[in-house]
């Protein structure tokens, strides 16, 4: 990944750029197609997110009556998994 990308992040702006790379390094860009789920409830998650362009939602009990969505992430927004 590329450390200029995370530079516009608000939780690393004020990181140096050795920081950055250094940060950008352990991580893995990847591009999901649109409606897919990345995160199931109840499964057990070591991940971390950065939203670079789209949006994803977290949606409480998917495909169930009690579904509902709790929040919804956008380009420069966080998730952990």
């Amino acid at each position: 990944m590329n450390h200029i990308l995370l530079k516009q992040v608000p939780l690393f702006t004020d990181l140096t750029d050795k920081v950055l790379e250094q940060i950008a390094g352990c991580m893995t860009m990847i591009e999901f197609p649109e409606s897919t789920v990345i995160i199931r409830e109840g499964e057990p998650g070591d991940d971390f997110f950065v939203v670079l362009s789209g949006h994803l939602e977290v949606i409480k009990a998917l495909g169930t009556p009690d579904e509902r969505l709790l929040a919804c992430a956008r380009s420069g927004s966080l998730s952990g998994n």
